[in-house]
């Protein structure tokens, strides 16, 4: 009979030091979770998280009131991180009513002031890129927003919608794209200006801004969503800058839920292009078309 080991394994060097290193692994890996929730702080407040790249975005613990002061930097065991970020549903459903964003934000998470029907004013920075689906949407007492020094390229789907107290909206050259429902139900909205690079206008965007009476349509504009317009009941006036119209091949873009502007409202196109619109579809369905 042989003798039994009593250990009955034997380690190569081999596997000894590739068990050492997933320990390793694990302790570091271990030793990072613990240093990311370390970098969680409240100041003023208001909960930041530091993220990696040293970038500080804005994550609401708990519901806000009142006037909110974002600072451009905080500090942390001793170093400064920028605030370049409010997160997704950082201020939703609190009871904010102005904050001041800094010029370092240059993003706005989705739904990241959705709900908050106290908000009235918002400074919104010129280093803004990029806004999430539903940032603003149902803040019920907001009045004006300008857009017009940022480097924003769309707003996206329920931008501002519900937003019904919104009278007045300035946007920058940049704005390519006004997402799907973007301002429906915007009420009061009678004073925007639209991007002189606009391309598209999605489905329902402006669905019953009902004190809207003009809208100047850019010349880069190529494509509008289906009931854009519906139950813009006072809009009188369409001005079309393009030399090449674009065909409308759907009829719920001028006439839907019983506001049609091929009867109500004058398009107003370029001199020397009256034929070219009577000749496309869509646009020749107006009643009313006039060179200036």
């Amino acid at each position: 009979m042989k003798p039994v080991n009593s250990l009955n394994v034997h380690f190569s060097r081999k596997s000894i030091s590739v068990l050492l290193m997933r320990i390793l692994y694990l302790a570091l890996l271990c030793g990072a979770v613990h240093i990311a929730h370390a970098q969680r702080m409240e100041v003023k407040g208001i909960t930041y998280e530091v993220v990696s790249g040293g970038v500080a975005v804005v994550r609401g613990a708990k519901p806000y009131t009142g006037y909110i002061a974002i600072p451009s930097s905080i500090v942390l065991e001793g170093r400064s991180y920028s605030v370049k970020e409010i997160s997704s549903r950082a201020f939703s459903q609190s009871y904010v009513s102005s904050i001041s964003i800094p010029s370092s934000v240059q993003t706005i998470g989705a739904e990241a002031f959705k709900g908050c029907r106290s908000l009235m004013q918002i400074n919104l920075p010129s280093s803004l890129k990029s806004l999430g689906v539903s940032c603003f949407e149902d803040c019920t007492n907001l009045k004006s927003v300008d857009l017009g020094y940022g480097s924003v390229r769309e707003l996206p789907s329920r931008c501002f919608k519900d937003c019904r107290m919104l009278y007045s909206v300035r946007l920058s050259s940049d704005v390519h794209t006004i997402g799907d429902y973007c301002f429906q139900n915007c009420n009061a909205l009678s004073d925007i200006r639209l991007s002189s690079r606009l391309e598209y206008i999605g489905r329902e965007a402006f669905r019953d801004c009902r004190r809207l009476r003009g809208l100047t349509l850019p010349a880069t504009l190529h494509r509008l969503g289906s009931h854009c317009f519906a139950g813009c009941q006072d809009m009188r006036a369409l001005y079309c800058e393009s030399r090449v119209p674009f065909s409308v091949y759907d009829s719920s873009v001028f006439n839907a839920y019983g506001t049609n502007l091929l009867k109500i409202c004058t398009l107003y196109v370029p001199r020397g292009t009256l034929s070219a619109y009577q000749r496309t579809a869509g646009w020749r369905d107006f009643q009313k078309i006039q060179e200036r």
